[in-house]
Protein backbone atom coordinates (compact mmCIF):
# COMPACT_ATOMS: atom_id res chain seq x y z
CA UNK A 1 0.00 0.00 0.00
CA UNK A 2 2.87 2.42 0.80
CA UNK A 3 4.42 1.58 -2.53
CA UNK A 4 1.16 2.63 -3.96
CA UNK A 5 1.44 5.79 -2.77
CA UNK A 6 4.26 6.39 -3.51
CA UNK A 7 3.63 5.74 -7.63
CA UNK A 8 0.98 8.03 -7.84
CA UNK A 9 2.60 11.42 -7.67
CA UNK A 10 5.36 10.14 -9.82
CA UNK A 11 3.08 8.77 -12.52
CA UNK A 12 0.92 12.46 -12.33
CA UNK A 13 4.17 14.37 -12.57
CA UNK A 14 5.12 12.18 -15.99
CA UNK A 15 2.14 12.77 -17.36
CA UNK A 16 1.89 16.21 -17.29
CA UNK A 17 5.98 16.94 -18.69
CA UNK A 18 4.75 15.10 -21.67
CA UNK A 19 1.47 16.92 -22.40
CA UNK A 20 1.38 19.28 -25.06
CA UNK A 21 2.40 23.01 -24.15
CA UNK A 22 -1.15 24.70 -24.25
CA UNK A 23 -0.64 28.55 -25.83
CA UNK A 24 -2.12 31.62 -24.04
CA UNK A 25 -4.80 33.72 -24.99
CA UNK A 26 -2.50 36.11 -26.02
CA UNK A 27 -0.29 34.14 -28.10
CA UNK A 28 -3.60 32.81 -29.79
CA UNK A 29 -4.58 36.18 -30.85
CA UNK A 30 -1.50 37.13 -32.16
CA UNK A 31 -1.14 35.93 -36.00
CA UNK A 32 2.13 34.43 -36.82
CA UNK A 33 2.89 36.54 -39.90
CA UNK A 34 2.23 40.28 -40.16
CA UNK A 35 -1.03 41.52 -42.18
CA UNK A 36 0.31 43.23 -44.83
CA UNK A 37 -1.44 47.16 -44.98
CA UNK A 38 -3.87 47.40 -47.87
CA UNK A 39 -2.99 49.40 -49.96
CA UNK A 40 -5.65 51.93 -51.07
CA UNK A 41 -5.87 53.20 -54.63
CA UNK A 42 -4.87 57.15 -54.66
CA UNK A 43 -7.18 59.71 -55.14
CA UNK A 44 -8.40 59.88 -59.10
CA UNK A 45 -6.14 62.89 -60.75
CA UNK A 46 -8.44 65.86 -61.25
CA UNK A 47 -9.54 65.17 -64.84
CA UNK A 48 -7.82 67.97 -67.56
CA UNK A 49 -10.88 70.38 -68.85
CA UNK A 50 -12.33 69.10 -72.03
CA UNK A 51 -11.61 72.54 -73.38
CA UNK A 52 -9.83 75.84 -72.69
CA UNK A 53 -12.41 78.58 -71.98
CA UNK A 54 -11.50 81.00 -74.57
CA UNK A 55 -10.10 84.84 -73.14
CA UNK A 56 -12.72 86.91 -72.62
CA UNK A 57 -12.67 89.16 -75.06
CA UNK A 58 -14.71 92.19 -74.66
CA UNK A 59 -18.22 92.93 -76.35
CA UNK A 60 -19.32 96.13 -78.07
CA UNK A 61 -21.66 96.23 -74.98
CA UNK A 62 -18.83 95.93 -72.51
CA UNK A 63 -16.86 99.12 -73.95
CA UNK A 64 -16.80 102.11 -71.63
CA UNK A 65 -18.25 104.98 -72.80
CA UNK A 66 -15.41 106.86 -73.04
CA UNK A 67 -13.14 103.85 -75.29
CA UNK A 68 -13.03 104.61 -78.39
CA UNK A 69 -15.14 101.98 -80.72
CA UNK A 70 -13.31 98.59 -81.87
CA UNK A 71 -15.82 97.62 -84.60
CA UNK A 72 -16.69 99.44 -87.75
CA UNK A 73 -16.80 103.13 -87.82
CA UNK A 74 -17.40 104.10 -91.28
CA UNK A 75 -21.20 103.22 -93.32
CA UNK A 76 -23.81 105.21 -95.22
CA UNK A 77 -27.05 105.76 -94.40
CA UNK A 78 -30.51 106.21 -97.10
CA UNK A 79 -33.95 107.81 -95.71
CA UNK A 80 -36.85 109.08 -96.91
CA UNK A 81 -38.97 110.91 -94.76
CA UNK A 82 -41.09 114.41 -94.57
CA UNK A 83 -41.23 117.42 -94.18
CA UNK A 84 -37.42 117.48 -94.37
CA UNK A 85 -36.90 114.99 -97.79
CA UNK A 86 -34.54 111.88 -98.17
CA UNK A 87 -30.98 112.14 -97.35
CA UNK A 88 -27.91 110.01 -98.52
CA UNK A 89 -25.13 110.45 -95.90
CA UNK A 90 -21.91 108.95 -94.86
CA UNK A 91 -21.53 107.89 -91.06
CA UNK A 92 -18.76 108.09 -88.51
CA UNK A 93 -18.67 106.20 -85.11
CA UNK A 94 -16.48 107.47 -83.38
CA UNK A 95 -17.78 105.57 -79.69
CA UNK A 96 -20.69 102.86 -80.02
CA UNK A 97 -23.30 105.16 -78.14
CA UNK A 98 -22.34 108.11 -81.12
CA UNK A 99 -22.54 108.48 -84.50
CA UNK A 100 -22.27 111.56 -87.19
CA UNK A 101 -23.55 111.69 -90.42
CA UNK A 102 -23.09 114.41 -93.58
CA UNK A 103 -24.55 114.64 -96.79
CA UNK A 104 -26.94 115.04 -99.41
CA UNK A 105 -30.80 115.71 -98.99
CA UNK A 106 -33.29 116.09 -101.10
CA UNK A 107 -37.11 116.38 -101.65
CA UNK A 108 -39.61 117.21 -104.81
CA UNK A 109 -38.57 121.05 -104.40
CA UNK A 110 -34.87 120.49 -104.32
CA UNK A 111 -31.45 119.71 -103.34
CA UNK A 112 -29.52 120.77 -100.21
CA UNK A 113 -27.12 119.55 -97.80
CA UNK A 114 -27.53 117.96 -94.44
CA UNK A 115 -25.54 116.75 -91.58
CA UNK A 116 -26.94 115.37 -87.46
CA UNK A 117 -25.81 113.56 -84.63
CA UNK A 118 -27.36 109.93 -83.35
CA UNK A 119 -27.04 108.59 -79.81
CA UNK A 120 -27.54 105.12 -78.59
CA UNK A 121 -28.50 104.88 -74.94
CA UNK A 122 -28.76 101.21 -74.79
CA UNK A 123 -27.82 98.35 -77.68
CA UNK A 124 -30.76 95.83 -77.07
CA UNK A 125 -32.40 93.60 -79.91
CA UNK A 126 -34.22 96.50 -80.84
CA UNK A 127 -32.13 99.25 -80.07
CA UNK A 128 -33.55 103.21 -79.48
CA UNK A 129 -31.54 105.96 -80.59
CA UNK A 130 -31.89 110.01 -80.32
CA UNK A 131 -31.60 111.88 -83.40
CA UNK A 132 -30.78 115.13 -84.46
CA UNK A 133 -30.23 116.48 -87.94
CA UNK A 134 -30.19 120.43 -89.66
CA UNK A 135 -29.73 121.11 -93.70
CA UNK A 136 -30.10 123.54 -95.89
CA UNK A 137 -32.06 123.69 -99.33
CA UNK A 138 -30.89 126.13 -102.05
CA UNK A 139 -33.90 126.38 -103.49
CA UNK A 140 -37.67 125.18 -103.71
CA UNK A 141 -39.80 125.46 -106.31
CA UNK A 142 -43.59 125.66 -104.42
CA UNK A 143 -44.63 125.78 -108.00
CA UNK A 144 -45.37 122.07 -107.79
CA UNK A 145 -47.23 122.04 -105.30
CA UNK A 146 -49.14 125.89 -105.68
CA UNK A 147 -49.99 126.99 -109.19
CA UNK A 148 -49.20 130.95 -109.51
CA UNK A 149 -51.58 133.34 -111.16
CA UNK A 150 -49.18 135.56 -112.63
CA UNK A 151 -45.35 135.80 -112.81
CA UNK A 152 -44.44 137.87 -109.95
CA UNK A 153 -46.20 135.14 -107.35
CA UNK A 154 -44.04 132.49 -109.57
CA UNK A 155 -41.45 133.93 -109.25
CA UNK A 156 -41.68 134.31 -105.61
CA UNK A 157 -42.54 130.27 -104.83
CA UNK A 158 -40.12 129.15 -107.88
CA UNK A 159 -37.09 129.97 -105.84
CA UNK A 160 -37.27 129.72 -101.82
CA UNK A 161 -34.36 129.06 -100.10
CA UNK A 162 -34.82 127.29 -96.89
CA UNK A 163 -33.21 125.96 -93.71
CA UNK A 164 -34.64 122.91 -91.29
CA UNK A 165 -33.63 120.93 -88.42
CA UNK A 166 -35.19 117.88 -87.10
CA UNK A 167 -35.66 116.18 -83.35
CA UNK A 168 -36.45 112.42 -84.00
CA UNK A 169 -37.02 108.76 -81.37
CA UNK A 170 -35.88 106.13 -82.96
CA UNK A 171 -36.32 102.02 -83.00
CA UNK A 172 -32.92 100.34 -84.79
CA UNK A 173 -33.61 96.53 -86.06
CA UNK A 174 -30.82 94.24 -87.15
CA UNK A 175 -27.11 94.57 -86.63
CA UNK A 176 -25.01 97.36 -85.23
CA UNK A 177 -21.71 96.34 -86.84
CA UNK A 178 -23.54 95.63 -90.40
CA UNK A 179 -27.42 96.52 -91.83
CA UNK A 180 -29.46 97.96 -89.66
CA UNK A 181 -33.47 99.14 -90.43
CA UNK A 182 -34.95 102.29 -88.55
CA UNK A 183 -37.98 104.20 -87.95
CA UNK A 184 -37.94 107.90 -86.47
CA UNK A 185 -40.46 110.27 -85.82
CA UNK A 186 -40.24 113.74 -83.88
CA UNK A 187 -40.63 117.16 -85.00
CA UNK A 188 -39.44 119.27 -87.43
CA UNK A 189 -38.86 123.22 -87.70
CA UNK A 190 -38.62 125.19 -91.03
CA UNK A 191 -38.03 127.85 -91.68
CA UNK A 192 -37.45 130.80 -94.71
CA UNK A 193 -36.50 134.55 -95.70
CA UNK A 194 -38.42 135.59 -99.27
CA UNK A 195 -36.44 138.83 -100.38
CA UNK A 196 -38.34 142.06 -100.29
CA UNK A 197 -37.99 142.85 -103.93
CA UNK A 198 -40.04 139.68 -104.94
CA UNK A 199 -42.46 139.99 -102.27
CA UNK A 200 -43.10 143.82 -103.17
CA UNK A 201 -43.50 142.57 -106.74
CA UNK A 202 -45.70 139.82 -105.68
CA UNK A 203 -48.08 142.47 -103.73
CA UNK A 204 -47.78 145.30 -105.71
CA UNK A 205 -49.16 142.08 -108.98
CA UNK A 206 -52.09 142.42 -106.84
CA UNK A 207 -53.29 145.81 -107.55
CA UNK A 208 -54.54 145.51 -103.63
CA UNK A 209 -53.63 149.04 -102.68
CA UNK A 210 -53.05 152.34 -104.50
CA UNK A 211 -49.33 153.21 -105.21
CA UNK A 212 -46.12 151.07 -104.97
CA UNK A 213 -45.45 148.61 -102.10
CA UNK A 214 -41.95 148.58 -100.83
CA UNK A 215 -41.58 145.21 -98.33
CA UNK A 216 -38.65 144.28 -96.65
CA UNK A 217 -37.37 140.50 -96.68
CA UNK A 218 -40.16 138.35 -95.33
CA UNK A 219 -39.32 135.67 -92.77
CA UNK A 220 -41.42 132.30 -92.11
CA UNK A 221 -41.25 129.34 -89.61
CA UNK A 222 -43.33 126.47 -89.14
CA UNK A 223 -42.73 123.54 -86.19
CA UNK A 224 -44.57 120.40 -87.65
CA UNK A 225 -44.51 116.19 -87.14
CA UNK A 226 -42.00 114.33 -89.09
CA UNK A 227 -41.18 111.17 -89.95
CA UNK A 228 -38.46 108.76 -91.59
CA UNK A 229 -37.18 105.02 -92.57
CA UNK A 230 -34.37 104.35 -93.75
CA UNK A 231 -31.25 101.99 -93.09
CA UNK A 232 -27.40 102.08 -91.91
CA UNK A 233 -24.77 100.20 -93.43
CA UNK A 234 -21.48 99.91 -91.58
CA UNK A 235 -18.69 98.99 -94.18
CA UNK A 236 -15.36 98.75 -92.16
Amino acid sequence: MRLLCLLVPLLATEAVAQSPLVSSPTDAATPSQTTPPVETAPPPAPAAAAAIEPAQVPTIEQEPWYSLHKGRKFGVQLDLGGPDGGGLTALFRPYWWLRVNAGLAYNIMGVGIRGGLTAIPVRWVVTPSLNFDLGHYFNGDFTKFVTPSNDAERALLQDTAYDFWSAQIGLEFGSQEGFAFYVKGGIAHLSATLPGTEVSAYMNSKGTTSGTVTAADAHFSALLPCFSLGFTYFIF
